[in-house]
């Protein structure tokens, strides 16, 4: 019975087209349009995951190898009747414990009292317990007959036959399963029998026989080992063990085991009766009882054939092999394929043995692999290479090997052979065993021949041809469906974007790339992100010395090796051995332990020492972790980004939304380490990846000859790498203008005026530039003979009269320019949702912003395709749940606005803030805040500027000042040009977010009266109240006293009575200030303020006594008076003088800027804040000399020193 579907956005989900809800058809039937360049760019991303994780094949086409009970055996014309139920449909064998070998009987379980995963009512892992062991018991006759089978096969009989075992000596193991090798040591191997039969069985028998009072088997919950499906311990402590033996205890994870108890469509895909996860479960059993096996004999070999100080006595080695793996040696040879590291809650990456439930993504797959870790292979052992098959295992087959039927029938025909797994489909696979796990390339799954899927059982060869059948008409029905796709894909696959595993790296890298609380944690886990990318590099032991491998080879990796090297450029370059300390939730006293039920024989004495192993495993996982790292310099990181991402640009294929991100984010970090003084800064990484445009640089990337494979509509060279997606539209655009735009341009007075009217039959104000007579003649007569205010509970201009426009509208109006942003009725918004030809409006935090042809730099691309395309009532909660930062949503949104269902001044403001003139003053700009300060309280006009009827100009104007006098002016008789309701003095006071204390030497003493608190400075007088009881029984000891005298204050640190002021802060009477630091003058001439078309240093001047930072007011003032700017400029680094205009810009700044004030110029030798800035300072470029730029080339010393920046600067 078939589960159901995946979520929409699920990447398992087919798309382009959908399935139907059976997962028996598409839901699109004839040709399916072609998909914007934005979707196209998201199909092939998910569908390279999906060919990851199901060998080779895409959802769509795994779906056929999915289901089960439609390929039940056919009845032959003309033939006796055959059984012809579904394989999930049919009984199991019968169950007796007594035939089972004695290693695997119900006393040589140990009982956990831990609840298996996902089970209601809750169910624990009891052998005494029938519920449990009644479905469990299964699994292990499986595993019983399986193993029945093994003895009959040369893998296991060699094992078990002492006299194959050869020592060897200098052998370079894989002990992790992946590089790079251990030191060379001496091992044994086993050599295969090249012959055997019952004497050969009989004989091994009686040594598996004789190790079952060394293997014991248990559980254990999935926080010890959460990526492993079952583990081996084995303990040789004299105090437990008999002396010269070695016990061994095999546990399996208890969420392997949560399928077995799912109820009725609850457990894996098409398969109630949980015939696959029987076959799983029986699998792994076998995986680690081979370890067991191989340990046990491996510890007899430890005396003297082994040298003492290079031996290897944990594990034997089959033939020819190097990993440190029975297990999965055992599966590869008797099955065909191996369960190793299956996840529980998802796909292991590199897609062994996957068993999924809900989700449905796949039922079971192999991995065919010839040989495993060949010795004396060809290539260098770091960069050595497997090539295997990803084998396609339908779920009736699996669900066929836990039927009676296949042990009665098939089993009795062929023996061992019948256990073999057969692949419908087979996926090439290289890996590197060089690199990470993920730097695998996957090929288009093909269909397995006839002679290669024949398994010898006519009832399940008839199966597995329907299969094919279904599976040929599967993809048929895909090749049809897009014709568009070969050539749409190969263009994608010449891209970087193919290479899905870095590019989602680069989000690891913005999660963690945010330096927050600046620590060695945080350097480690964006070390870990940037070597993922560094994919085509190999490393010498440490983050030291990289060499490029094949960059011919590889160019799409060139790209992402450029990434992995910027970032390198963004984190500190400081070196050193430090510990990372994990969290350990739950605490290792929470963990279970291993007991012994009423059925377990088993020793008792050894139990403490396994528990303790378990508890051991939980704490290494858990644990904190010494890492060492080498320091690195931030300068050369850069270059060779800079180095890496030219040769990508000219070797590669290179889209032009992808080129442009990474110019922008290296010219950011560029100048942010200019920026810098110091090589040990933190420097959020920005880089993102683009959505998918289908627009190229340079080379011709034209798909059209591109050769398809006869079975898919992939291209025959088709593989999957390793993702994301959009596309912007040229549209035109109708501009928006706010109320404070159209206000400035209808003061009174001479200059351009605008004028507005109503659109006919539309709910719109169409904006126009006022006739040229107007220009000098826009009084208040003439105002108001031609216009009226706009409607009086949301002015946004005033109007063209209707009466006046009858056919004379040339007198007044001029061209249209645009419209005019205006209340909106919240059904409007609900209406305009971008269906049926209707207009896209969202609606976001009652501003209202039409997102029809949204346009967005090429880094906000993924952020424009969800804004225009989501069908979710609130998209912009969608992006920021996807993680986009809320404020950078609504910048990219604030050109699209064109109203507001609720205006902004509605919304409570807290006013109980506290704030110096001069605090005040530096908050003059729109990108700073706009705060004006009005009869000693500060309102905050930074969002009412642009709603301000009577123009956003004047408050510019006054922001950052006390504008008392024209707030008087304007509006001292609490009214407006526009009438306004509420009137002007309720609008202020929604406005208010504090009031302006003086301020005072941070060294000044404090009257008797007050109470010093950090900067703030209390007065006892202003108490009342509640809390003037409070003060007069807790405070008086603390009059007069000063609790802080620094710039930060600890809350936790102030005692408990005092904790209270803080919640009155009406009682602050003053702040203090501390004295200015010192800054030499060689830092002071770096801050010269200069400019190019990308960066701009910051802009320091000095008086001769005080350094006023000047950045701001230069990048931002809008009417500062005439050549002030100019002359600040030129000024900008240095220290003025007697000569020039010097004299009046020295003057100027003592008079109108002392709160810029930051330093006190200093000098070298009497500095004392500022003066560590300035060293080791180094020029920047670096030329080619030495860069050999053939195929191969090496980066020395890129991580050998510590460098300095040459100068501040930002973007």
């Amino acid at each position: 019975m078939a589960g159901p579907l995946p979520s929409p956005r699920h990447p398992y989900s087919p798309t382009f087209p959908r399935m139907s809800r059976s997962r028996t058809d598409f839901d699109h039937q004839g040709v399916v349009p072609e998909p914007t360049p934005a979707e196209l760019g998201r199909l092939f991303h998910e569908e390279q995951r999906q060919m990851f994780l199901t060998p080779g094949l895409r959802v769509s086409e795994s779906y056929v190898l999915q289901e089960i009970s439609p390929y039940r055996p056919r009845q032959p014309p003309d033939e006796p009747p055959i059984d012809t139920r579904p394989w999930n449909d049919r009984e199991g064998p019968p169950v007796d414990e007594s035939s089972w070998f004695r290693l695997f009987r119900r006393d040589r379980w140990l009982s956990i009292h831990d609840q298996i995963p996902g089970i209601e009512p809750s169910l624990v892992a009891d052998v005494d317990d029938p519920v449990f062991w009644g479905e469990f018991r299964k699994c292990i006759d499986l595993a019983n007959r399986m193993l029945d089978q093994a003895l009959n096969h040369e893998w296991l009989l060699s094992f078990l036959t002492r006299s194959t075992h050869r020592p060897e000596p200098n052998v370079e193991l894989f002990l992790d399963g992946i590089g790079p090798p251990s030191k060379p040591r001496t091992i044994h191997r086993v050599i295969p029998l090249d012959q055997y039969g019952e004497e050969e069985r009989k004989n091994a028998e009686a040594v598996l026989d004789s190790m079952t009072d060394l293997i014991a088997w248990g559980f254990y919950a999935d926080v010890v080992r959460p990526q492993a499906i079952g583990t081996t311990y084995g303990c040789a402590d004299s105090r437990y063990c008999s002396k010269g033996t070695k016990r061994y205890f095999t546990l399996l994870n208890l969420r392997l085991l949560s399928r077995l108890y799912q109820g009725e469509g609850e457990g894996v895909f098409d398969d109630p009766k949980h015939y696959q996860t029987q076959v799983l479960v029986a699998q792994v059993i076998l995986h680690e009882l081979m370890h067991a096996i191989s340990g046990c004999l491996a510890y007899e070999k430890r005396t003297s054939e082994l040298v003492e100080e290079n031996k290897y006595d944990h594990e034997l080695f089959y033939n020819d092999e190097r990993g440190a793996e029975a297990g999965r040696s055992f599966e590869m040879s008797f099955f065909g394929s191996c369960c190793y590291q299956t996840s529980m809650s998802q796909p292991d990456f590199q897609g062994h043995n996957v068993v999924l439930g809900k989700q449905g993504a796949f039922n079971f797959m192999g991995k065919g692999l010839s040989g495993w870790y060949i010795k004396d292979n060809e290539k260098d052992i770091r960069g050595h290479v497997d090539t295997f098959d990803m084998l396609g295992i339908p779920g009736a087959a699996t669900a066929a090997m836990a039927s009676r039927d296949f042990w009665d029938v098939h089993v009795r025909r062929h023996g061992k052979e019948a256990l073999r797994m057969v692949g419908v489909t087979k996926a090439e696979t290289l890996s590197s065993t060089s690199l990470n796990r993920r730097a695998i390339i996957v090929k288009a799954a093909r269909i397995a021949g006839a002679d290669e899927r024949t398994t010898g059982w006519q009832a399940m060869d008839d199966s597995v041809d329907q299969l094919v059948e279904a599976l040929r008409l599967r993809r048929l029905h895909l090749k049809q469906a897009r014709p568009w796709y070969p050539a749409a894909y190969h263009q994608w696959s010449m891209t970087p974007y193919v290479d899905t595993t870095a590019a989602s790296s680069v989000d690891e890298l913005r999660r963690c790339g945010i330096p927050v609380s600046n620590n060695w944690e945080d350097l480690h886990k964006l070390r870990e992100a940037a070597d993922t990318l560094l994919l085509m590099y190999r490393w010498d032991g440490n983050f030291g010395v990289p060499r490029i491998l094949e960059l011919n080879r590889t160019p799409q990796l060139v790209f992402w090796g450029a990434v992995g090297m910027l970032t390198m450029a963004t984190i500190p370059s400081t070196g050193g051995t430090f510990t990372c300390k994990k969290p350990v939730k739950p605490t290792r006293n929470e963990v279970k332990d291993l007991t012994h039920g009423r059925s377990c024989s088993l020793d008792q004495k050894c139990t403490p020492w396994i528990n303790e192993s378990v508890r051991g495993s939980f704490d290494r996982k858990h644990s904190a972790t010494t890492y060492t790292h080498t320091k690195h310099s931030k300068e050369r990181s850069f270059h060779m980004a800079e180095v890496l991402a030219n040769m990508w640009k000219v070797r590669g294929v290179v889209p032009t939304e992808l080129a442009s991100e990474y110019d922008l984010a290296a010219q950011i970090h560029r100048s942010r380490l200019e920026s810098r003084p110091a090589d040990d800064f933190w420097d959020a990484f920005v880089f993102r990846v683009p959505m998918y445009t289908a627009t190229f640089l340079g080379r011709d990337t034209n798909g059209s000859s591109v050769q398809v494979s006869q079975e898919s509509d992939l291209p025959a060279d088709a593989v999957a790498m390793s993702g994301v997606v959009s596309a912007p539209m040229e549209v035109a655009r109708v501009r928006y203008f706010t109320p404070g735009e159209i206000g400035d341009r209808q003061r009174i007075g001479e200059g351009v005026k605008w004028v507005l009217r109503a659109v006919d039959d539309e709910e719109e104000v169409e904006v126009y530039r006022a006739a040229d007579k107007l220009k000098k003649d826009w009084t208040k007569e003439t105002r108001a003979r031609y216009m009226l205010p706009g409607p009086e509970l949301a002015p946004f201009g005033w109007m063209v009269r209707r009466d006046t426009t009858g056919g004379g509208n040339e007198h007044v109006m001029g061209d249209a320019i645009g419209r005019a942003m205006i209340p909106r009725r919240p059904e409007d918004v609900r209406l305009n949702d971008g269906s049926n030809g209707r207009p896209k409006w969202i609606e976001v935090i009652s501003d209202v912003y039409d997102v029809t042809n949204i346009e967005l730099p090429p880094d906000m691309s993924e952020l424009e395709q969800i804004l225009r395309y989501s069908v979710s009532i609130n998209p912009v909660s969608e992006a920021i749940n996807d993680g986009w930062d809320p404020r950078m949503v609504l910048e990219q949104l604030r050109p699209y606005k064109i109203g507001w269902t609720k205006n902004s001044i509605d919304s409570v403001r807290r006013k109980d803030r506290v704030f110096t003139a001069n605090e005040v003053r530096w908050h003059a700009f729109r990108e700073t805040g706009m705060f004006l300060i009005i009869n000693g309280k500060v309102y905050d006009f930074t969002e009412y500027c642009d709603l301000h009827p009577g123009g956003s100009a004047i408050l510019e104007e006054w922001a950052g000042l006390d504008a008392t006098t024209q707030w008087n002016q304007a509006h001292g008789n609490n009214d407006s040009a526009f009438g306004l309701y509420p009137p002007p003095a309720v609008v202020l006071e929604k406005l208010c977010i504090g009031r302006v204390v003086p301020e005072q030497h941070e060294k000044n003493a404090i009257l008797k009266s007050q109470i010093k608190l950090g900067c703030y400075v209390f007065s006892y007088d202003n108490t009342s109240g509640d809390f003037k009881r409070y003060a007069d029984q807790n405070l008086q000891q603390h009059r007069g006293a000063s609790h802080s005298n620094t710039t930060t204050f600890e809350r936790s640190a102030v005692p408990t009575e005092l904790a209270t002021l803080w919640e009155n802060p009406d009682c602050i009477v003053a702040k203090a200030v501390p004295d200015l630091p010192g800054m030499e003058v060689n830092i002071l001439k770096l801050m010269n303020g200069e400019e190019t078309d990308k960066t701009f240093q910051e802009s320091y001047i000095c008086d001769g006594e005080f350094v006023y930072n000047m950045t701001s007011f230069i990048r931002y003032s809008t009417h500062p008076p005439e050549g002030l700017i100019d002359a600040l400029k030129a000024a900008a680094g240095r220290v003025l003088g007697n000569n020039g205009t010097d004299p009046r810009l020295k003057q100027y700044l003592c008079d109108r800027c002392r709160y810029r004030r930051i330093a006190r110029l200093e000098k070298p030798s009497h500095a004392h804040t500022l003066a560590n800035l300035d060293k080791g300072i180094q020029a920047r470029d670096f030329g080619s000399e030495g860069l050999d730029t053939t195929d191969f080339f090496v980066f020395e010393n890129v991580f050998d020193q510590s460098e300095v920046a040459q100068r501040h600067a930002h973007v």
